[in-house]
């Protein structure tokens, strides 16, 4: 291997230097291949910049596959860099020396900003409405973070609100935009008092930085920048900045090259390529000038037909030529269409099974690989869940919701029997959680007794008459009876003060959590790890949090909680993963599973902004919401046009018929157009073979109970009121006479 092979990939005139690689081609392999050609040993002075961690380390390894195809076993590495999935200590880290150039502070906790937020909610609450709903302020806070989100990603001053013009416009626009301007003065002034910077303000102002860096002191080393479709300005000049640096260049993910220019200008923020058109216009360059990547291959042909299925709208009137051009040619339709699997199912619950079913078809092949991509987090649940009748473990990269786990959920009924010690709900359901050992050996034996004593009318004084049950009783069970006196230990820790402060409830509910629990047992596992450190961030704002009012204490930890992800160490499969759309970008696998391909679901609404209106965000600058629509469907393309796909959504969703995602509704009617769609659909089979699954493999008949009691066991008197239950429904007699069965009480 010679020391520079390709110099003028990185090094020749043109600027910026752009190239793509192909959706559909192996990314990082190609990156890999491309950029030993271009630097050679060099190699470990490059830095690589690529959108995630997870991509990082799938890079690690395409370079190592590729010096081990070129016979060399082993290599120095070169220094990675991740410009999205990142903490802000690594960004700092490779922001290296600049720094001191900014005020680089360290960045408010994702907590204290949530309740800070909410804490500004329910001022407003207070003003307009007279009360404070905390529950409903921290789900407010959670949108309001978002939209703070965007101003600091897309860089666009605070003070450009007051400059709308909201004279028209609806009341409750005015009123959210008056709030705004408050928050917009209060928060930054926040910020700068507590020492702290806005995480997404910190993000971008490390990337610029780094930019500047790159721009004012070009590197003599290599330095590259790939997968990004760079939809944050920061990053744009990020990428601006690498593609004119002497040793650098941007490779794009999937820029479509072949598109016409009419289909290109028709290009709307919903489509495909709107991120790299705007980005290109950012850098001045046309698409023309962007250059295929070395060793990145032909574009298939299932590109060409994703590419035509989700052609502009104002350009789909050429679709009937294009179809017709595809389908003369036998062969390219047939190779497009090879390996693509598209799969209706009935339900959800079907859909799961087919995955699984695909999933363990995959494992009985020696060396194959397969991931799941879906923002569908219930689907991804079910998929893991189904796995395990055949004791496999799939990892999920988005880790299992804090409030879901054991942990998560001792604490939650906890908090709800707290705010009403006395509800037989209550207290049955967090005794029945595992967690609830009440400090004794084995409680199950304490907790039945506790249930017996419950049932009937609920206890007019709480535990209190729940005690005095359990001591009327003939043998009254010792276990029981610790067992509630310390249910009443753990009660009579919370104040019970309307106005008591949540920081009071908040210690009250962890000390009576280490109660029932116990400490070893609580806080144990990663789910116990997580569980601590939240809760300790929690407790650093829990002041910040007024009186929340009678038995609201359980509504608010949990909107507190919600959202926290807990990413359990497992034994699982290795050549099977669950992704979501970002963690799958720059992925390949043998087999890729798109589930949950709904219209709402993948790609998701646009929703509505609670606090701008659509015509408020265009004027600000802000981006629309159709733009998220348009990262998801660059997801999707990318991933649909690789090798084995298999497209999977349900009919039905929650009871409800489920309206197929557009892109699938697209690619049907070009399928449908190009007499092709039969043979891609594989809905028929997968779904009997997913069925199959929990069907039985023999059915026995049995004859139909005919209970006949001997002559000494019936019943010699049976009262004139029974009479006519006896014809209506005579097992009910037999149950009460002969089996002695009595109904439990409600």
């Amino acid at each position: 291997m010679s020391k520079r092979a390709r110099p003028e990939l990185l090094a020749d005139a043109d600027l910026p230097r752009l190239y793509s690689i192909d959706s559909g081609r192996p990314f990082l392999a190609d990156l890999a291949d491309g950029l030993i050609d271009a630097v050679g040993h060099d190699l470990a002075r490059a830095e690589i910049f690529l959108p995630t961690r997870r991509a990082l380390r799938a890079a690690a390894d395409a370079i190592l596959g590729a010096y081990e195809a070129r016979g060399v076993n082993a290599a120095l590495l070169p220094r990675f860099r991740a410009i999205g999935d990142i903490e802000e200590d690594e960004l700092a880290a490779f922001a290296g020396d600049i720094a001191d150039e900014i005020d680089i502070l360290p960045a408010i906790s994702p907590t204290a900003r949530l309740v800070t937020l909410a804490r500004f909610v329910a001022a407003r609450d207070r003003a307009f409405a007279g009360h404070e709903n905390w529950p409903a302020a921290i789900a407010a806070a959670r949108e309001l973070g978002k939209m703070l989100d965007s101003f600091y990603t897309e860089e666009i001053d605070f003070s450009a609100m007051k400059a709308l013009n909201v004279e028209d416009a609806a009341g409750h626009w005015a009123r959210a935009l008056h709030f705004l301007d408050i928050v917009a003065e209060i928060w930054p002034q926040y910020l700068r008092d507590i020492g702290r910077l806005d995480p997404a303000d910190r993000r971008a102002r490390l990337i610029g930085a780094t930019a500047r860096r790159f721009a004012e002191n070009p590197p003599g080393h290599p330095v590259l920048i790939a997968g990004s479709t760079a939809s944050a300005p920061a990053v744009a000049r990020l990428v601006a900045a690498i593609a004119r640096a002497p040793i650098g260049a941007a490779i794009l993910p999937g820029l479509d090259r072949a598109m016409d220019a009419r289909a290109r200008d028709a290009i709307d923020d919903a489509h495909p390529q709107s991120g790299l058109k705007a980005l290109l216009r950012e850098l001045g360059a046309a698409p023309e000038a962007v250059r295929a990547w070395p060793k990145s291959g032909a574009r298939n042909p299932r590109t060409h037909l994703l590419t035509l299925a989700l052609r502009p709208a104002e350009a789909t009137d050429e679709w009937l030529s294009l179809v017709t051009a595809m389908t003369a040619d036998d062969a390219g339709l047939a190779k497009a269409a090879r390996g693509l699997n598209l799969v209706e199912a009935d339900n959800e619950e079907l859909e799961a099974a087919i995955i699984a079913a695909l999933f363990r078809e995959t494992v009985e092949a020696p060396g194959k690989t397969a991931f799941l991509v879906t923002p569908d987090r219930r689907l991804a649940r079910r998929v893991a869940l189904k796995m395990r009748r055949w004791n496999i473990d799939v990892d999920d990269s988005a880790g299992v919701p804090f409030a879901n786990t054991p942990c998560g959920t001792f604490l939650r009924l906890l908090a709800a029997f707290m705010d009403d010690p006395g509800d037989p709900v209550a207290i049955l359901a967090l005794l029945r959680h595992p967690f609830a050992r009440l400090r004794l050996d084995d409680p199950a034996a304490a907790i039945d007794a506790i249930d017996a004593a419950l049932r009937g009318v609920r206890p007019a004084q709480g535990l209190a008459s729940l005690e005095a049950r359990l001591k009327e009783r003939e043998t009254p069970h010792g276990d029981a009876l610790a067992a509630l006196a310390l249910l009443r230990g753990a009660a009579d820790l919370a104040p019970r003060a309307d106005d008591a402060p949540f920081a009071e409830m908040f210690d009250a509910h962890l000390e009576a959590a280490e109660l029932v629990a116990g400490e070893d047992l609580l806080w144990s596992g990663r789910d116990g790890e997580a569980g601590a450190q939240l809760l300790s961030e929690l407790r650093a704002s829990a002041d910040d949090i007024t009186a929340i009012g009678g038995r609201r204490y359980a509504d608010v930890f949990s909107a507190l909680i919600a959202g926290a992800a807990v990413r359990r160490p497992s034994a699982a499969h290795p050549r099977l993963a669950i992704f979501g759309p970002l963690e799958a970008r720059l992925q390949c696998a043998d087999r890729i599973i798109l589930g949950g391909l709904n219209e709402g679901v993948w790609p998701q609404d646009a929703a509505s902004d609670p606090f701008l209106s659509r015509r408020m965000r265009k004027d600000l600058g802000l981006p629309s919401p159709e733009r998220r629509i348009g990262l998801s469907a660059h997801d999707f393309e990318g991933l649909a046009a690789q090798g084995e796909v298999f497209l999977t959504r349900s009919k039905r969703a929650d009871g409800k018929p489920a309206n197929p995602s557009r892109w699938i509704v697209r690619l049907k009617n070009i399928l449908t157009g190009a007499g092709a769609l039969g043979a891609v659909d594989r809905t028929p089979m997968l779904q009997a073979i997913a069925k199959k699954l929990d069907a039985a493999q023999t059915v026995a008949r049995i004859d139909r109970p005919r209970p006949k009691a001997g002559p000494g066991r019936r019943p010699e008197r049976v009262s004139v009121t029974q009479i006519e239950k006896w014809l209506r429904d005579p097992y009910s007699l037999y149950a009460r006479y002969l089996l002695g069965l009595r109904k439990i009480e409600d």
